[in-house]
């Protein structure tokens, strides 16, 4: 009985011993299985080590390629079209161009043209005007001649209508709607009329006198048309001071009063006259005096905000803008 005992722990202690070897030779194998696959793995840490210098090699390349590419030089030009200059009523000097869209409208006595990019003429209206005021904005554009009353709005598909202003013309501003307001002299004073972009005169108006208002220096249009920045120019005892008005047209500016003026700003200027006001978007404004900048929000359409001024001692010679920045030049310091 013992013995049999003896034997039986033998057999299962043998057992043991092989099993062990057999779990040995396969931890091996397992490891040897893991070794051939992480070299066939393109992202383990050995082919890591081996695409790295192609990588940075890479990366070299691209940089070099873009330094040169950023100072590349052309050496040949392709002319698309050309516009001769002379042309049988006249010459270069009669001919005024405004960028419209994407080409530019070529103004003459005898009438108006838009030019595409491709030198295509997508719409031609003939008309007779001595000293024409242009204005565009978007996709409308509005010519009026200046000492006169006529005025034609056109949008990109030609004429969109046709107006006649009660007094003569000073000054003209287009929305991006196609609104129009028309700055006109009296013996009095001025006064400011609206037109629809069918040519309809709207019947709203602003009048100013020059005893009490003043002189209206500049004009601007919010692009939705609503709104109307004027900068005057009046006589305070013996100096010439300067006032920025907002005016609102829209259901807001009816609480206003009947003048639909929603704020303004006199003594913010140091004693420069403002020369120049512009709408940037609905909500932003700027206008441009002897001095300095000033920056205007009617994020609050009834109650126009000064935001912020820049002073400039030098004399401001032109200004660029869009809708999001503002440039000046100025002499040199």
């Amino acid at each position: 009985m013992a013995d049999r005992e003896r034997e039986s722990r033998k057999r299962k202690l043998k057992q043991r011993v092989i099993i062990g070897s057999k779990s040995e030779e396969g931890l091996l194998e397992e490891r040897q299985d893991e070794e051939r696959k992480a070299e066939d793995n393109p992202f383990s840490l050995t082919a890591k080590n081996f695409w790295l210098p192609f990588l940075l090699i890479l990366f070299f390349l691209f940089a070099v390629g873009f330094f040169f590419y950023g100072r590349r030089r052309f050496g040949q030009k392709e002319l698309l079209w050309k516009d001769s200059l002379e042309e049988s009523k006249g010459v270069e000097e009669e001919y005024s161009y405004f960028p419209y869209r994407d080409g530019v409208i070529k103004l003459s006595k005898d009438g108006a043209k838009y030019v595409s990019s491709q030198g295509k003429v997508l719409w031609d209206q003939a008309f007779e005007m001595g000293r024409a005021l242009v204005s565009v904005s978007g996709d409308y554009a509005v010519i009026g001649e200046q000492g006169g009353t006529r005025l034609y709005i056109f949008s990109a598909q030609g004429l969109s209508g046709q107006g006649e202003a009660p007094s003569t013309i000073e000054k003209l501003r287009i929305s991006e709607k196609g609104v129009v307001y028309a700055l006109l002299s009296e013996d009095q004073g001025t006064y400011i009329t609206v037109f629809s972009k069918e040519g309809k005169n709207l019947d709203i108006g602003i009048k100013s006198v020059m005893s009490g208002d003043g002189y209206p220096m500049d004009l601007s249009i919010s692009p939705d048309g609503t709104e109307l920045c004027v900068a005057f120019a009046h006589l305070e005892q013996t100096t010439v001071k300067s006032r920025v008005v907002y005016y609102n047209f829209s259901s807001l500016g009816k609480n206003a009063g009947a003048d639909r003026v929603v704020g303004g700003f006199t003594d913010d200027f140091s004693g420069g006259i403002v020369g120049r006001v512009q709408f940037f978007t609905d909500e932003e404004s700027f206008a441009a005096y002897d001095g300095g900048l000033a920056f205007f929000s009617t994020k609050v359409r009834t109650s126009p905000e000064l935001k912020k001024k820049v002073e400039i001692p030098e004399t401001i010679r032109m200004i660029s803008y869009d809708k999001n920045y503002l440039a000046v030049l100025t002499d040199q310091r």
